[in-house]
């Protein structure tokens, strides 16, 4: 088309740019995102989200070559609009299914480093290349060259898998209403299944992180901690004070009988922005008595109630604040608090003032992200568990950042 329209060196620097530089360019973007999945080692349940759109991006091109080759086979020389199987739904099923693979693979990448989700925004340049580009040069070589593709026009879906528009047609329609309705009833089934915590956002490989643990509080009620120690866990967080006066209810008996097992115990304190970090100090030191082979003290910074982000707060008082609470309970217990941190808190509180102690970092829909150096990763908050009867169905699950021989030892200090 251009060859014959443009100067011999003018189309060849369109070819070169247009057709075979961004091209190329284009799909490297796009495949950044594959690029940073393989890299890491975690499995989270979303990928597979993009795992199951990849393999039926897959299906669809199949079927869409497999139906054009056979139609061709049987018309051949007639010049006819391939219009069987699932190309009486879409006009270019194939190119559909090229651009969910590509839009599968983000959503794989997304699952595993949300942290980086704008590395792979590449694979919108692919499907707008499709969109502007491969599509409409297509449908005017179609139109051009097939007499009867105007009235294939009027009935066929350009893209999406759309039942013809052609009145009579009801087994189509009832083909493509039933695959609505599985979709949504599977859509609603998955949703179902994490919701109620049979299928987990975050499954962290257990020979990668071996030693895991819960942590509770009055919400989980009464606990009976030798059953709860034989459901696979190695220790246990527990709630004991928040702010300058409040202690957890449950703490003192959780605390005696959770220290006859052979689980490890710590307990957490919740940092109050209206509280001094002193006061806060003789708070938890009042409540918590050491016991052998305890897990250092965690303070729990959150954004809570009225103090909903860092424009709430006084930052630089409120570091200070953490900061003597932190010395306080370092001096008292002989070993540098945990800080238990999410995203919002740890970027504006914690991040690159407190490198000293330890990170416990709750992320329960995805991965911690890479930049974060943790100890402890609270990986869902939805887990069901045997040995608690409280309010609280559900109980947050955790894992500790090496092997059960280096968490004998820890803290090693």
């Amino acid at each position: 088309m251009y060859r014959e329209k443009l100067p011999p060196v003018l189309f060849q620097l369109l070819s070169f740019f247009g057709l075979q530089l961004m091209p190329t360019v284009v799909v490297y973007l796009g495949l950044v995102s594959g690029f940073f999945s393989i890299r890491r080692s975690i499995f989270a349940p979303l990928s597979v989200i993009g795992i199951a759109v990849m393999a039926g991006a897959v299906v669809l091109e199949f079927v869409s070559d497999r139906a054009i080759h056979r139609f061709l086979r049987e018309h051949k020389g007639e010049n006819r609009t391939c219009d069987i199987s699932v190309w009486q739904y879409s006009r270019h099923p194939n190119y559909l299914g090229e651009m969910s693979f590509w839009t599968g693979m983000y959503l794989y990448f997304l699952a595993l480093c949300p942290e980086k989700w704008y590395m792979g925004l590449g694979f919108l340049g692919i499907i707008a290349v499709f969109l502007t580009v491969s599509i409409p040069m297509m449908e005017k070589h179609n139109s051009e060259r097939r007499k009867d593709y105007e009235e294939y026009k009027q009935k066929t879906s350009m893209l999406l898998l759309l039942p013809p528009k052609k009145q009579g047609n009801k087994k189509a329609k009832a083909i493509f209403i039933s695959a609505i309705i599985l979709v949504v009833a599977a859509a609603g089934v998955l949703a179902a299944l994490f919701y109620f915590g049979v299928l987990h956002f975050n499954c962290p490989d257990r020979n990668t992180y071996p030693v895991r643990g819960v942590d509770v509080s009055r919400y989980q009620g009464e606990v009976d901690w030798q059953t709860l120690s034989e459901e696979g866990i190695a220790f246990a967080f527990i709630k004991a004070t928040e702010g300058s006066a409040y202690v957890d209810p449950n703490f003192e008996a959780n605390w005696a009988d959770a220290s006859g097992t052979g689980l490890r115990i710590g307990a957490y304190h919740f940092f109050s922005f209206e509280s001094s970090g002193l006061k806060q100090a003789e708070n938890f030191r009042n409540a918590v008595k050491r016991v052998d082979g305890m897990l250092p003290p965690v303070i729990d910074v959150e954004y809570y109630g009225a103090f909903r982000s860092v424009k709430d707060i006084d930052a630089d008082q409120i570091k200070k604040e953490l900061r003597d609470l932190v010395d306080e309970l370092t001096s008292e217990y002989g070993m540098r608090p945990v800080i238990y941190v999410d995203q919002a808190s740890y970027e504006t509180i914690v991040k690159g003032g407190f490198d000293d102690c330890d990170l416990w970092y709750r992320s329960v829909y995805s991965p911690v992200p890479e930049a974060a150096d943790w100890t402890f990763w609270q990986y869902s908050n939805r887990h069901v568990l045997k040995g608690y009867a409280g309010q609280e169905r559900y109980v947050d699950m955790n894992v500790f950042n090496g092997t059960a021989e280096e968490f004998g030892a820890y803290p090693d200090e």
